[in-house]
């Protein structure tokens, strides 16, 4: 889901794209674009759209022409360019995506795709994993990952792990696998786990808590 600047909230599905204005539902067919992941807007009102049948999209504000910024392609040896997905943009306008391996920034100005992959420790040699990201208002971008939870130091151009196996911080270096996160309004992050359920995370001081009322069942 994304809100633009004219009010209008787009909606990434698993067939296109619709627009919904407030009354009633537009659905985008005409640019068949099948299963969007991610959909979010630039600091020019622009769509940025990460789609399984294309990559990284760009859909013109104006005229609702799509051109593709970066193209899927499952027939090389290449496993980092297969997918991109869960596309957002935040607001340097960046394009951020994730695949199976890593997470990607596309540099819109620059045209340019960068590519982050995950740091190991001796526990965690798998790097298979799935994430999303999400901007606080601090415009700090943090990754949501199977993995644990990341933030972009953008001044060294690197992910840095904060809870999980690679934390910076030894007491939060934890087996876990999140999924999808938010902000409150004291800052805090909350965030859904498999395992754990719901985690809450405080970057001021860098602790988190595990609320598992109600995931007991979880093994």
């Amino acid at each position: 889901l994304n809100k633009d600047r004219r009010g209008f909230l787009w909606i990434g599905t698993g067939r296109n794209l619709c627009r919904y204005d407030g009354y009633s539902f537009l659905r985008l067919d005409s640019l068949q674009l099948g299963y969007c992941s991610g959909v979010s807007t630039d600091s020019k009102g622009d769509l940025y759209t990460s789609v399984d049948t294309r990559g990284i999209a760009r859909i013109d504000r104006k005229t609702m022409e799509v051109s593709t910024l970066v193209h899927n392609n499952y027939d090389d040896q290449d496993t980092g360019n297969d997918l991109h997905e869960q596309g957002m943009v935040d607001s340097y306008d960046q394009m951020w995506v994730c695949d199976y391996t890593s997470v990607q920034r596309y540099d819109i100005a620059r045209k340019k795709l960068f590519r982050y992959t995950f740091q190991t420790s001796k526990e965690a040699s798998d790097v298979y994993q799935y994430a999303s990201c999400f901007e606080d208002r601090q415009r700090v971008l943090w990754i949501v990952s199977e993995l644990g939870l990341y933030y972009y130091d953008r001044k060294n151009d690197k992910l840095v792990c904060v809870l999980g196996l690679a934390a910076i911080y030894p007491e939060n270096r934890i087996r876990i696998r999140l999924s999808r996160g938010s902000q409150d309004s004291e800052g805090n992050l909350w965030i859904g786990g498999y395992e754990y359920g719901l985690v809450k995370y405080s970057p001021s001081d860098h602790s988190f808590s595990v609320r598992k009322a109600g995931f007991e069942q979880n093994n």
